[in-house]
């Protein structure tokens, strides 16, 4: 086809794409630096129209290069063709499951904005790049990403369930361990290729590497061929775009909580409010190891059935209240402690409150601070720093003191 022609067949497409000269120049480079200018860019708002237009391409004649927030330093998320930027529009974090641990995201979230989504819940995704604050999940598993904790929480794809993915064809299909019926070809071709290689592969990817990039995970298809999410993992957009995830998540880890409750020093005269209060475990462990009463509030019912449940089963449930309700309205004036697992806007929004609280009374908060009130004391847990063995990544717990000045 001319050019003309590989223009008019993208954009005779239902997915928005941009041909100027601006847009191209801004989507020629990424971290690497390569700088190659893109044929078109093109911004599928679902599945359905990134199936459109990478078949339209494939019919141009037209190399498809998939992008997330192009982050990555080898100059993957550039090239000549159609660049598709999955991380304008595909970010939605739907499918939350506490019991099954998983949650799905769309191929364009950023990993800062699911785990800010998961704090309350007491969970996060487990692999903690350094660039958090704009690395995508689809990126993250096109790169196989770990992070500096690698031997703590695996790769990207130690935490996938199902992958949603469109094939060169058009094709949409899902794949992973329930999906065993697709793709039977390829999956074939898989386990003869590991099957004849098999010696080589294990000379080359020997156990325990835990981080190596020489190209597919040969390692981990000669483990578990059928599971073709084995061979996406790390492909860099060479075998298919990825459009959503259906991940595993981590617990927040009782260390954590233990040491929020020893930072508030607690104890059974206490009266403790735990804001977005989760599956209750806060309050629960502040009532069966300290005889501390309190008051859970959480927004979601069914967490807050959730922590009843665990307060029943712990035996601890005549010393604790759970209530679905809006924090931000909940009359907190009894609390002697109050714990905040919360986002940095709800902190914030109840400082009032919590300022108001009778001298003495401790405010402990996970990972957000509050503006323009200073900190008692900040502590900083790390299982490689501080020996807590339970912690699986960084966290840092504020305490304020009301009526107190802050210590250095």
């Amino acid at each position: 086809m001319t050019p003309t022609q590989q223009h008019a067949t993208l954009a005779a497409t239902n997915c928005p794409v941009a041909f100027d000269n601006l847009t191209r120049q801004l989507y020629a480079t990424d971290a690497s630096h390569y700088q190659i200018e893109p044929l078109a860019v093109a911004f599928p708002r679902d599945a359905k129209q990134a199936a459109a237009i990478i078949q339209a391409a494939a019919h141009a004649g037209v190399p498809v290069i998939p992008r997330g927030a192009g982050t990555g330093l080898v100059g993957g998320a550039i090239g000549e063709g159609v660049v598709v930027d999955f991380s304008r529009f595909n970010r939605l974090i739907t499918d939350f499951d506490a019991e099954k641990r998983t949650v799905r995201v769309g191929a364009g979230v950023v990993l800062d904005q699911l785990n800010d989504f998961l704090c309350p819940e007491g969970f996060a995704f487990g692999p903690d790049v350094a660039t958090s604050s704009r690395a995508t999940l689809g990126g993250m598993i096109a790169n196989n990403s770990s992070g500096a904790r690698t031997s703590l929480y695996g790769t990207t794809a130690d935490h996938l369930v199902e992958l949603e993915i469109v094939l060169g064809d058009g094709r949409v299909l899902k794949i992973g361990p329930g999906h065993h019926s697709a793709m039977p070809r390829q999956r074939e071709l898989l386990e003869d290729m590991v099957m004849l290689n098999a010696l080589q592969i294990a000379e080359r990817f020997p156990p325990g590497l835990l981080k190596r990039w020489p190209g597919y995970a040969l390692d981990r298809i000669a483990r578990d061929p059928a599971n073709l999410i084995n061979v996406l993992a790390g492909s860099e957009g060479t075998l298919a775009a990825i459009t959503s995830a259906v991940v595993k998540l981590v617990p927040t880890p009782d260390e954590i909580v233990e040491q929020m409750c020893k930072l508030g020093r607690v104890t059974k005269d206490d009266i403790v409010y735990d804001m977005g209060c989760g599956d209750g475990r806060i309050l629960i462990m502040a009532a069966k190891k300290y005889g501390a009463r309190g008051v859970g509030i959480d927004l979601d019912p069914v967490r807050i059935a959730e922590a009843k449940k665990n307060a029943q089963d712990e035996g601890v449930s005549h010393l604790v209240d759970f209530r679905a309700e809006d924090g931000t309205k909940t009359d907190i004036s009894k609390a002697t402690v109050v714990t905040l697992y919360m986002f940095k806007w709800f902190n914030n929004a109840i400082s009032p409150k919590l300022q108001k609280l009778r001298p003495g009374s401790r405010v402990v908060a996970h990972d957000f601070d509050i503006d323009d009130w200073k900190p008692t004391s900040v502590v900083h847990l790390d299982s490689e720093r501080n020996g807590h063995e339970g912690i699986e990544r960084p966290h840092t717990l504020y305490l304020w003191l009301v009526g107190a000045s802050a210590k250095s």
